[in-house]
């Protein structure tokens, strides 16, 4: 018996991404590790960036599901 495969949630993207932009942005616990600032903004953006994809994808195909 096959399941119907589940697609992500944007939601989920959206909240990681805002959670590695507070990290990067407020640096707690890097002690000045620019490595690491950067990782997190890096994360931040691709995580902002799928989520705000998925989310369009989504409403796309609601809207041509009306």
């Amino acid at each position: 018996m096959s399941r119907p495969a589940r697609s992500p949630r944007p939601t989920l993207y959206l909240v990681l991404g805002a959670m590695w932009a507070v990290l990067a942005a407020g640096g707690w616990g890097l002690s000045g590790e620019t490595a690491l600032r950067v990782l997190f903004a890096l994360l931040a953006a691709v995580n902002l960036g799928m989520g705000a994809w998925l989310l369009r994808k989504q409403r796309q195909a609601g809207a041509a599901g009306r």
